[in-house]
Parts: structure tokens; sequence; C-alpha cells
């Protein structure tokens, strides 16, 4: 019997849990920092949506009614999910529709409650191969002694050995710092130059004079900053308000009457009469959220340490791949543990081998998607806009692919995806911006 430790609770770690309970000899343990999230207050706490794709369903579909699970209604019967089959640009009172193959578009907590919920069923309390330990901190990590410190709410202090250990413990990973410094791994981490708030607009207007497609993902530009929003619950549209760091709109705000005229300003007719004033307010006061890139130079330890989503390669949002770059991380390291017939000793180098590459290259994606100047997006919005609506035949001879574009429409490796886009990453990476 493998005891595999799995550090964090996010879609990356219940997932790899669904994955090892599925194949024999596996005790798994999980240890997450935070609190249950079958809670009715973590659950009840809007969030905004991630949009999971090809990869990230791919993964999720090798777990049997995991998808369906995800895609059904909650106790409440509300539904926190909407396939989404396109992007709504909006400007003024026009809006350019780009067709794009469809993705899941879900709400973040609703994904690692469903996953935990799912895990639980399949394997009940009486079932000795799953232990799942809420507000539980790692202190320390013993890779000699193959052994975790943990202190469990707040108080009790105790040693949890591992045969194998899984680091999948978020973006600020307690144990990638740990590994560093025992000079065990080497990563960066950096801020990225965007920042945002999170913001819940409703799909229609009061009056009915505005009302957003369901099965789009919208969004608004103005220069440096946008809104991205996609439907998830019934009449609702959740999404984030982006801006340059450092640089929040809303802080000199005096009152939610003065961020709706600030938003009017920006799009009196399309976005303004979907914000109500508690919306407003709440917007105002709501705290700014920055974002990390981390890449690291190893992704195992030996033949017994590995990490897993964000604690490997934390990126920009502005490609939606880091839950799915995430899922499909459990989805290669599970793939390497079968080709090697359950030999860990063998799976996680030949995971790092693999997976290094792919790695390296979303995060390079991620970083140098977006355009940094005026005339980049123009030519960005135009591309997109001619990529739609030709026919795939005459785009592929025409056109050079988006990174974009590519990911949502493809399988390829991220590698693969860099090599094709490199013409796009490099002009982003060269050019002026704005910010």
């Amino acid at each position: 019997m493998t005891k595999v430790v799995i550090v964090g609770a996010g879609p990356a770690g219940l997932l790899a849990a669904h994955y090892l309970l599925q194949r024999p000899n596996n005790q798994v343990e999980i240890y997450e920092k935070r609190g249950d999230f079958e809670s009715s207050a973590f659950q009840n706490d809007r969030t905004f949506p991630i949009s999971l794709q090809t990869r990230g369903m791919d993964a999720v579909r090798e777990i049997p009614g995991l998808e369906s699970a995800l895609t059904s209604f909650d106790a409440e019967g509300e539904r926190r999910s909407t396939v989404t089959a396109g992007v709504c640009m909006h400007r003024g009172k026009s809006e350019r529709k780009i067709s794009r193959p469809a993705t899941l578009s879900v709400e973040r907590n609703h994904i690692a409650s469903v996953f935990l919920r799912e895990l639980r069923k399949a394997n009940p309390a009486e079932n000795s191969s799953l232990k799942i330990c809420f507000d539980s901190a790692i202190e320390g990590v013993d890779v000699e002694g193959k052994t975790l410190k943990v202190t469990k709410n707040d108080s009790e202090d105790v040693v949890v050995p591992y045969d194998v250990l899984i680091g999948c413990d978020g973006a600020h990973s307690k144990i990638r710092q740990m590994l560093s410094e025992q000079q065990l791994i080497q990563f960066s981490q950096t801020t990225t130059d965007e920042s945002y708030k999170s913001f819940y607009i409703s799909c229609s207007s009061e009056d009915g004079s505005v009302k957003l497609d369901g099965d789009k993902i919208h969004v608004w530009m103005f220069g440096a900053n946008r809104v991205i929003s996609a439907p998830t619950r019934k009449d609702e549209s959740a999404g984030v308000f982006i801006f340059p760091g450092g640089q929040d709109p809303f802080s000199d705000l005096p009152d939610a009457e003065a961020v709706l005229d600030y938003i009017k300003s920006l799009s009196p007719d399309s976005l303004a009469p979907l914000v109500s004033l508690k919306e407003a307010e709440s917007l105002r006061n709501r705290p700014v959220a920055t974002l990390v890139e981390v890449t690291c130079d190893k992704l195992t330890i030996g033949s017994d340490i590995v990490l897993l989503g964000d604690a490997a390669h934390a990126m920009s949002p502005s490609l939606s791949q880091g839950c799915n770059s995430s899922l499909q991380d459990v989805q290669v390291l599970m793939g390497c543990l079968d080709q090697c017939k359950g030999d860990w000793v063998k799976a996680l180098p030949a995971y790092n081998e693999k997976r290094i590459p792919d790695s390296q290259a979303i995060s390079e994606l991620s970083c140098y998607n977006n355009p940094r100047n005026k005339w980049m997006r123009y030519e960005f919005i135009f591309r997109m806009i001619l990529l739609s609506l030709l026919p795939k035949w005459l785009s592929n001879m025409l056109l050079r692919p988006l990174p974009l574009m590519l990911l949502a429409e493809t399988n390829l490796s991220y590698n693969k995806v860099l090599e094709k886009c490199r013409w796009w990453t490099d002009r982003v990476k060269n050019s002026p911006s704005e910010l």
C-alpha cells in the first residue's frame, strides 16, 4: 500500500485523489489549511467563473460522473455553470459576436465543492483509503525522513509520514517554499502588471433594453481596463474588472453613486444598465486581487515529491488556462504512473521530463498573449473576428494562429502552441506598453 499525502484541496488536489483511489494499493490523505468546502458558507460564496476547455474537461471525464455533477443543479436548485460557445465584444451600443468552441464556465468554488462531494460519495467514511483534514496548516517538510509537520485547528501538532507527497497548495505554495529553502528546487515568483476585482452584474437591465446572451462570454474593453463576465447563476453574470496594478479606479470614489457614474462614463449603453447600486457599493469596497506568476526549474524532487497546478506554474488568467493546465497535470501524471505500472520511482522522472516544457510554455503564452497598446488591441480584435468569420480551411491558409484560438480549438501541447504562436508572443513581448 502506497501512502500518498496531498497538500491542498483545490481542484487539482481533489482530482488527483479521485484518480489515485480508482487505482489499487493507494491510501490517500489530504491536508487543507482552509475549512470544509462543503459548508454552506463556502458553497454560497459567489466566485467568478472558470472556463473549462478541452484540456480540463478531458481530465475530468476520466472520472465517471464528475462532469455531470459539475453541470447539475446544486442543493438550492441553482445551476452554477453554463456552456458558452463564443465571445461577445461590447463597444458602445454595438456588439460583435465571435464564435469559439464550446467551453464550460463554472464558478470557482463550485468546482472544488463538487469534486469534494463526489470524492466523499465514492469513498465513504468507513473506507480507510481516504482521509481528509481541513483547518490543517503545513509547518515543515522533512524530505529525508519523508514526513510533514502539520498544525491542526491552530493547536494540535502532528507528524504525518508519506510515501509520496503531492504539493497542490497554490501559487503561494508552502511546500514549494520549504523545498526551495532546502535548496531542492529553484523557482521565480513575480506579481503580474494587472490586478482585478470580482464583479457581478445582471443578465438583463430593469427596463429590458440590455440583455446578455446566456451562451457567450462578455467582454468590455476600456483602454488598459477591461471587464470579462460569463452568466452562471440565474439572472446573474459573474466576472472580473481588470485594471493596471496599483491603479484601482474605485479607490478614490466616495460612494456607490460615484461608482455608477464612473461605469457610465466607460459604457453608458451596455454595461452601466446591468450594474445595481448594491453591486456598485460592493465593488467599491471589494478587495483588490493581485496575481502572481510562478515558474519552477523542476516539478519533481527525487522519486517521492511532485508539484502540480499553481504550485508548479501559476500564470496570468489571460488565456483561462490556470485550472485547465492544473487538471491536465493530474491526467498526465497518472498517465505516466500507469505507463510505469504504478512505479513512482520511474513515473515521477518521466512526468518531469514530459511536463516541464509544457509548464514553461503555458507560462510564456499567458504572459505575452494580451496586446499592450491600442494598435495591437485593434489588430487582436480584427484577427479574432476574421478567424471567426472565415471558413476554417481559409483562415488556416491566410492567418497565423493566435494563442487564444489555438488553445480553445485544439488539444495540442502547450509547447506546440507556443511554437506556432511565437510570432505573436514575441511581438507582444517587444511592443511598447501603455500600462
